[in-house]
């Protein structure tokens, strides 16, 4: 009776010790999906279920067992391999905000093989191998043909460096694009072409300006000019017009031969012509005798 008491005693005593153990060290969560290091990812993270869309070779996975903790909303597993995720809000004012992004998770393959969409794992494309990366549709769309690492990053779109995914995870890729300019620098020319094209405004407004106030100003002198020949004019003595004469006749030297200072003309002997003799002359004209 006594052995069977403390055969009891000794089996309540583990079953308390095992319980107690397991309150204090729970078991290790498993994990079934891994982030491209290797690392593993949390209990939230599942193998998405392709076989419903024939396309069993994928091995992705997301977020689709958070029950809703933290907030958070359960993921959507597409085609593609990346994870859709929309979170709504509301605004004070009771509106709805909608939240929609696309995120590269993980892979239930800890080595990442076939099956795995290995993208956006370099930092030198805002990528991270130990964390899921949220990701920039080219076109807005679940299914765009090209998309950049990174939250509402456009940068690589319409270049090289644009990702191409295909529509359905295993289908042939769209093809890379030729290299060309990131928005970053067609938005760096175009601000470089407006102030070109407002500094070759504002020049030709400054020429105008300055040609006109140069022709202002001349236009001025003229006016200054002008009015002081006028004053100049409207100034002038009055000289008085010469005394009238009459008429003169020039005589050519045919006409005054014989009626010039020199030449007398001879006239015939009259009374005004006697000449009268002084006295004590004699009549032939010589002196008298002593």
């Amino acid at each position: 009776m006594r052995g069977h008491r403390q055969d009891s005693i000794s089996l309540l005593s583990l079953v308390m010790t095992l319980t107690f153990t397991l309150l204090i060290f729970p078991p290790l969560a498993t994990t079934d999906c891994f982030y491209p290091n290797g690392d593993p990812g949390g209990s939230e993270y599942k193998k998405c279920d392709y076989n419903s869309t024939g396309n069993a070779n994928i091995n992705m996975c997301c977020a689709t067992n958070r029950n809703g903790s933290n907030n958070q909303t359960n993921d959507t597993c597409l085609d593609n391999g990346l994870c859709l995720n929309i979170q709504d809000s509301t605004y004070p004012d009771g509106s709805l905000n909608r939240y929609t992004s696309y995120w590269r998770s993980l892979c239930s393959t800890k080595a990442w093989g076939d099956g795995c969409l290995k993208i956006c794992t370099k930092p030198s494309n805002d990528g991270d191998e130990s964390k899921h990366i949220q990701m920039t549709s080219c076109n807005q769309q679940p299914n765009s043909s090209y998309w950049c690492c990174g939250t509402d990053n456009t940068d690589c779109c319409g270049t090289s460096d644009a990702i191409p995914i295909a529509a359905t995870f295993g289908d042939p890729l769209p093809p890379v694009l030729s290299p060309g300019l990131s928005n970053g620098a067609k938005a760096g020319i175009g601000v470089g072409v407006a102030v070109g094209v407002i500094a070759i405004i504002a020049a030709g407004v400054a020429f105008w300006y300055i040609r006109r106030r140069r022709r202002n100003a001349a236009a001025a002198n003229d006016n200054v000019n002008t009015n002081t020949d006028m004053a100049v004019v409207g100034s002038a003595v009055e000289v008085p017009a010469p005394p009238y004469q009459a008429h003169t006749t020039v005589q050519s030297p045919q006409e005054l031969e014989g009626n010039g200072l020199g030449n007398r003309a001879r006239k015939p002997a009259g009374t005004g012509d006697v000449r009268h003799e002084l006295p004590g002359e004699s009549a032939g004209g010589g002196h008298s005798a002593h």
